[in-house]
């Protein structure tokens, strides 16, 4: 009988990390649903289609800013591809529209 020895977890860092480096301000937290301690390993931009997995990403999205309620189906793409977050640009002095923060509590991210 012959056992395998479990393969080490992929290397992350935390949103929390991320977000410290952002000497800026451009970033801003609106929703941390799973905490900002998930693990991020990887960031895409994009749309980079169907088959490429998004998990454990940091998901900048391009197209519909925060405030339009046509963002909401990026964001429930990317977690259900796997993304421990989303990125949308914000409109300056707009709240982000209630569907995309309903949508990204809803998906965790």
């Amino acid at each position: 009988m012959t056992s395998r020895a479990a393969l080490p977890p992929e290397p992350s860092v935390p949103l929390r990390e991320l977000l410290a480096f952002d000497d800026g301000g451009s970033l801003r937290l609106l929703l941390a649903p799973s905490g900002r301690d998930v693990g991020v390993r990887g960031v895409a931009v994009g749309d980079e289609g169907p088959a490429r997995s998004l998990d454990g990403c940091l998901v900048l999205v391009t197209g519909a800013p925060a405030t339009s309620p046509e963002a909401a189906v990026p964001v429930r793409d990317a977690a259900r591809r796997g993304a421990s977050g989303v990125v949308l640009r914000a409109v300056d002095g707009v709240a982000a529209a209630p569907q995309v923060l309903a949508a990204a509590e809803e998906a965790g991210v």
